[in-house]
């Protein structure tokens, strides 16, 4: 039997109670904004210092392009498997070559919906207005172990938004939750020949730490050698500030 549950738009932040049945997948859309971005507001969610809470609380947010355009960040939820299966197929294969999994494969895609976990990985995205995800970043954390101070960072942007510090705004949403999460150092790995990628993180004052040989293979059976490269997170927050608002006083020419 159905019972009414509390629900939460990450579109527009709406929070709605809806009719909800164990186990049954349903079609949900926000009566104000109309999105299917519906996330079921679970009971370990309200319980206090719950991460899981903090992070559903502060969403979404808008931000501005430095084109101008607006977008909306928010985590990814269940409902957003087809428009990220979308995303990834857009991704030109020359930059798909170094992911670490086959992003076209929707078993993958599957995968990643079916076990969201906040506690382990927080994954942020970015939509326009009509709903269109053009990036998506993810911080990979550990919650005990000898490296639960550190955090992963991958990040994937549309190569029509590239230039638009669309890459910096949500590399700052995912270095908001590692503060929060009170996480020391962040990580970046990367092919020896992503040029590009290696590029971004250091004019974000990542330095390169260790070089394994050969330790990386493409999707087409090429080996490479692995970049590792690391950042202290309080030192990276201020860093992307700098860059973001010296990019918004070339934008408005102050």
């Amino acid at each position: 039997m159905a019972e009414e549950r509390d629900f939460k738009c990450m579109r527009c932040g709406a929070v709605l109670k809806l009719p909800y049945t164990k186990g049954v997948m349903e079609e949900r859309r926000c009566p104000k904004c109309g999105s299917n971005s519906i996330r079921l507001i679970k009971d370990k969610d309200k319980a206090p210092n719950n991460e899981t809470k903090y992070m559903i609380k502060e969403y979404p947010k808008k931000v501005i392009l430095k084109g101008g355009e607006q977008v909306v960040l928010r985590p990814l939820v269940k409902n957003d498997k087809q428009k990220l299966i979308d995303f990834f197929s857009r991704i030109p294969l020359e930059d798909r070559m170094f992911l670490k999994e086959d992003v076209t494969d929707e078993n993958v895609i599957e995968s990643w919906i079916k076990n969201l976990d906040y506690n382990r990985v927080i994954p942020i995205i970015a939509e326009t207005e009509d709903e269109k995800i053009i990036g998506d970043a993810t911080l990979h954390i550990r919650t005990f172990g000898w490296r639960r101070h550190v955090g992963e960072i991958r990040i994937v942007t549309d190569r029509e938004f590239r230039r638009q510090h669309l890459g910096f705004l949500l590399a700052k949403e995912i270095f908001h939750q590692a503060l929060s999460l009170k996480l020391e150092k962040v990580l970046a790995e990367m092919m020896e020949n992503q040029i590009a990628a290696i590029n971004v993180f250091k004019a974000l004052g990542f330095v390169k730490e260790a070089v394994l040989k050969n330790h990386v293979m493409d999707l087409n059976g090429n080996k490479h050698s692995l970049i590792i490269m690391t950042q202290n997170v309080a030192s990276l927050w201020e860093k992307i500030s700098d860059i973001i608002e010296e990019g918004y006083r070339d934008m408005s020419g102050a």
